[in-house]
């Protein structure tokens, strides 16, 4: 997300410093959301370009989520039906973060490889969608149709 607000800023010098100097991610994002906007209004496809931009951004939220569980969370194990499960899972006070009746808490260690493959798929599709906003600020000599209709296609896979 820095490199794409630096794309839009044209300078590392202003827009890492702004990047980073927000305490937190949702404020990061949003930032870089708000210098989007009137890059996508300066576009002939700026209809097909938002909800390309939405759906990487709720992309990118959920993985901020599971980045979360994973920063905030620690080693666990439970024994349920004499087997011992052994997951990553949030603070053990944290009682709102409890599993749903029947189900494990926290994250097994399928899921957080599910995890780092939809964070590198994101990173591919994030790449992808900074060489758009360099085409639509003349900074990119490739076709904006075509990548939109790469960037189409979509991420999918669960965070």
């Amino acid at each position: 997300m820095a490199d794409l607000l630096d794309t839009v800023i044209g300078d590392p010098n202003i827009a890492l410093p702004v990047y980073f100097a927000a305490g937190n991610t949702e404020a990061r994002f949003k930032i870089v959301d708000a210098s989007l906007r009137p890059v996508f209004a300066r576009s002939e496809h700026e209809a097909q370009i938002v909800p390309i931009w939405s759906k990487l951004l709720v992309t990118l939220n959920r993985l901020k989520e599971t980045r979360n569980k994973v920063a905030h969370g620690m080693l666990g194990g439970t024994v349920r039906q004499r087997k011992t499960h052994i997951r990553w899972t949030g603070p053990t006070l944290d009682v709102n973060r409890w599993a749903p009746a029947g189900q494990l808490d926290g994250l097994s260690l399928a899921d957080m490889q599910q995890c780092i493959e939809a964070i590198e798929r994101a990173e591919s599709y994030l790449y992808g969608f900074i060489d758009l906003v360099r085409g639509i600020l003349g900074k990119h000599n490739g076709s904006s149709a075509e990548l939109i209709a790469e960037l189409s296609v979509g991420l999918s896979g669960n965070a």
